[in-house]
């Protein structure tokens, strides 16, 4: 879940250079999308499906109304800044709009996949062996579409020569739109599947998101192979550290273990030199 998410805010930053503190409400907003289609008495699957659908055109029409009017400002802090600005509105806002329609109370979801796997003295549920499978199945699926697609490559040409790829005729708004489409529609994927394991909440999104930057920072930024790889670090920290230390100590852990990374490759695991 830690690598769906931070792909998402990754492939953001890679192909439009700015942080997306509105992750986080993506992968909230994805949760309670999911329960509100189950509690209606959808199938899970399809409910998952059609929750990925909104999630998709959601993060369009974001990219489109709230990103797009500062894209003569694209490459410069004032762009930065300016999405920041207006993707931490974006977050505040869907936040205090799904505490007004549910309220604060937690809501949990049935599982999608009951029962548990003993081996052993370990039990795993089944739901968290679906929610993995069906992560793993999202990684795999968002690489080859990268890697081999039409879409894909304009968006790795994008992410690496924005100018050219304009004068090769590409369509930057276009793909810009795309891109946010796919970044909101992994996080609310990971907010459904999480959704049947966790409780959540209304503000259950600034703990992912937070997660999601650290990730993104420990692999390196617009690195692929570094957020599989550091997503799958963070996770192992966290739940193995669990076993010996009060889970109150995990942040502070994983925190310290990003500041050691740091000051040892500064650009995160695998990132690379720029210029």
């Amino acid at each position: 879940m830690y690598v769906m998410m931070a792909l998402g805010f990754s492939l953001i930053w890679g192909i439009s250079g700015m942080f997306n503190f509105a992750h986080g409400a993506m992968y909230m907003l994805g949760a309670y999308i999911s329960y509100s289609l189950i509690t209606w008495g959808l199938n899970p699957s399809l409910a998952i499906l059609s929750m990925m659908l909104i999630m998709f055109f959601l993060g369009v029409l974001i990219e489109k109304f709230c990103i797009r009017p500062f894209g003569q400002y694209r490459g410069t802090m004032s762009y930065v800044m300016n999405c920041v600005i207006v993707t931490l509105a974006l977050a505040i806002a869907f936040e205090t709009a799904i505490l007004l329609i549910y309220g604060g109370e937690f809501k949990t979801v049935n599982p999608f996949a009951p029962g548990v796997i003993v081996l052993g003295p370990f039990q795993i549920s089944n739901q968290m062996i679906y929610s993995f499978l069906i992560g793993v199945l999202s990684i795999v699926a968002i690489g080859l579409f990268i890697k081999y697609t039409r879409i894909g490559l304009a968006m790795r040409a994008l992410a690496q020569e924005p100018t050219a790829a304009s004068m090769m005729g590409l369509n930057p708004d276009a793909i810009y739109s795309i891109t946010f489409g796919i970044s909101s529609a992994l996080a609310g994927l990971a907010g459904a599947l999480l959704a049947p394991v966790y409780s959540i909440y209304p503000s259950v999104g600034w703990v992912s998101f937070l997660y999601a930057f650290i990730v993104v920072i420990l692999g390196g930024l617009g690195s692929m192979t570094g957020v599989i790889a550091a997503g799958f670090l963070v996770g192992i920290i966290r739940n193995v550290g669990t076993i010996w230390l009060s889970g109150q100590w995990m942040m502070a852990i994983i925190f310290g273990s990003l500041i050691l990374v740091l000051l040892v490759r500064p650009r995160g695991l695998f990132g690379t030199r720029v210029g």
